[in-house]
């Protein structure tokens, strides 16, 4: 049954972008995790029989337990002792997970010069050069893995999400139908085919599709959350929260949903305190999620609470050294407490990080002012202002 899953969700993988899998990496992946005594077993079977199939076995629970370095090692050995192609689509997995893009898509291409027409790994490097935003290499990749294997509905979520990227939006719909064609059982399918339309404004019709993946699959989480983030986005809030609530006893222990919530109650409700308590209890549960610390300084900060805000935002970059919203709104704390020089050192390094942030501008030019500098201010409202305009 393990491998059977594991399978799945290479194959999952290697068809969709990486934002696809996101919800592997927030834990929400419903595929069990090896335990010490799987791990002993798969050593004492490559002790007994050092074969590839042993190896890779071992692998696989390795890459469970985010021990990808060591998933790697034994790939390689695997594919020392049997050149199989699909072994380096699993090499160009843990690279994946390793974020070496580089020696992943080395991997996918030494499959393909071993079997031209390998499915997996002419759907691999469809992925990894989506992940690349490499446009038109994705396209041509995907058509190149559907021909290989027409009736992969993953592959044509996978074109899909490309063609959307480069407003393809006739030709991504075309992709999506596609799949939920192939696949009409699939409350996968019909989540991404959701998830497609409301960001193409169809909110009417995301909710249908989120409805029949609801329909194939009622505990699918990111369905349920979906569902009701798009009747909040239709205004249908009474219907939103009894989406949310319904969310909420289906997956009680889940971080997504709780969260969820708190964006819910902070954005369409205007609760901050409802909010705040939605993200401590995500928080609870996984402590590693820094958009939901990142969120509940946004909550506090409405509050007026800067000084907590501020230890909120502080939290969320330890997460995400990198993160230039979050360094922003600390700008706007320190800027609220009056602290225009930590205001503006914050306003310098979101801008360092992300120079097309036209708030950051907006908000330095007004501390600018305050300190005097009319010149430094005038630039930065011109950026600002250019930017809107593009």
């Amino acid at each position: 049954m393990k491998q059977a899953l594991f399978v799945l969700f290479c194959l999952t993988l290697c068809a969709l972008p990486a934002q696809a899998a996101a919800a592997e990496e927030k834990g929400e992946a419903s595929i069990p995790l090896a335990t010490e005594a799987d791990l002993l077993a798969a050593d004492a079977a490559i002790k007994a029989q050092p074969t590839a199939p042993n190896y890779i076995r071992r692998a696989e629970l390795l890459s469970e337990v985010h021990e990808h370095e060591r998933a790697l090692a034994d790939l390689q050995k695997a594919f020392e002792l049997d050149k199989d192609p699909q072994t380096l689509v699993l090499v160009g997995l843990e690279h994946y997970y390793l974020d070496k893009p580089d020696e992943e898509m080395k991997s996918y291409d030494a499959a393909l010069k071993i079997d031209p027409g390998h499915a997996g790994a002419l759907a691999a490097r469809a992925r990894a050069l989506a992940d690349a935003e490499r446009w038109d290499e994705a396209i041509a990749a995907y058509d190149r893995a559907i021909g290989a294997d027409p009736d992969n509905a993953m592959l044509h979520l996978g074109k899909g999400w490309v063609l959307s990227k480069v407003d393809q939006t006739k030709l991504a719909r075309a992709s999506y139908d596609k799949a939920v064609k192939l696949e009409p059982k699939s409350a996968h399918a019909w989540y991404h085919r959701g998830l497609f339309l409301a960001e193409a404004g169809n909110g009417k019709e995301a909710l249908e599709s989120y409805d029949k993946a609801l329909r194939n699959d009622p505990r699918h989480e990111d369905a349920l959350i979906a569902r009701a983030e798009v009747l909040a986005e239709l205004d249908r809030q009474d219907a939103a929260m009894i989406a949310f609530d319904v969310a909420l006893q289906t997956a009680p222990k889940s971080a997504a949903v709780r969260t969820a919530r708190g964006d819910y109650f902070q954005d369409y409700r205007e609760e901050d305190e409802a909010a705040i308590k939605e993200y401590d209890e995500a928080l609870v549960l996984d402590s590693t999620l820094r958009w939901a610390f990142y969120r509940r300084g946004t909550a506090y900060a409405s509050l007026g609470r800067y000084d907590r805000a501020i230890r909120d935002y502080n939290a969320s970059l330890r997460l995400k050294p990198d993160y230039a919203w979050a360094i922003m709104r600390k700008g706007e704390a320190y800027h609220d407490l009056e602290d225009l020089l930590l205001a503006r050192d914050q306003y310098d390094a979101a801008l360092k990080l992300e120079p097309e942030l036209g708030r950051a501008y907006k908000l330095r030019a007004l501390v600018r002012r305050k300190l005097g500098d009319s010149a430094g201010a005038d630039s930065d409202e011109a950026m600002a202002k250019k930017l809107d305009a593009e």
